[in-house]
Formats: C-alpha cells, sequence, structure tokens
C-alpha cells in the first residue's frame, strides 16, 4: 500500500492488486473470498477514480482537525485565564 495519501496511487496500487489476485484465483477462494473479488476490487477502485470529489472533501476535513483542536486549546487557557 502506498504511504501517500494521493488516491492515485492508492487507486494503481488497488489495479495492481486485482491484477495479481486474478491470477491467483484459486488460492484466494480456497482462502475465503467470492470468486469475483478481483472484479469488484477493479470496481471499487475504477469508483474511487470517478469520485475524487468525496477523497478532496475527506482530505480537507482531515487538514481542518488540527487548526479546530488548536482553537479548542486556546479556548481552554483563555477559560482557565
Amino acid at each position: 500500500m502506498p504511504k501517500s495519501k494521493d488516491y492515485e496511487r492508492l487507486i494503481a496500487a488497488a489495479h495492481g492488486m486485482a491484477l495479481q489476485a486474478a491470477l491467483h484465483k484459486g488460492r484466494f477462494t480456497t482462502a475465503g473470498f467470492e470468486a469475483d473479488f478481483s472484479d469488484r476490487l477493479t470496481k471499487g477502485a475504477d469508483d474511487l477514480r470517478v469520485a475524487p470529489v468525496a477523497l478532496d472533501e475527506r482530505n480537507a476535513d482531515l487538514r481542518r482537525r488540527p487548526a479546530a483542536s488548536a482553537g479548542m486549546h486556546q479556548e481552554l487557557l483563555r477559560g482557565r485565564d
């Protein structure tokens, strides 16, 4: 899995995993995965590519968290004073 939060890398990794899973389909089904596991993984990655707005919103939310925590800390300090 890519360590970056860049969703294009995540999509590429998912496609690579789906390709490898398709090559070893028998092992995956023996381990309890559905027969269409690799197809579903590919579709999920493709769905992610067409929905970058949701990812952008999520990333924006993650960037706002530290600011919200810092603001809360400032309010607590002000309340103590």
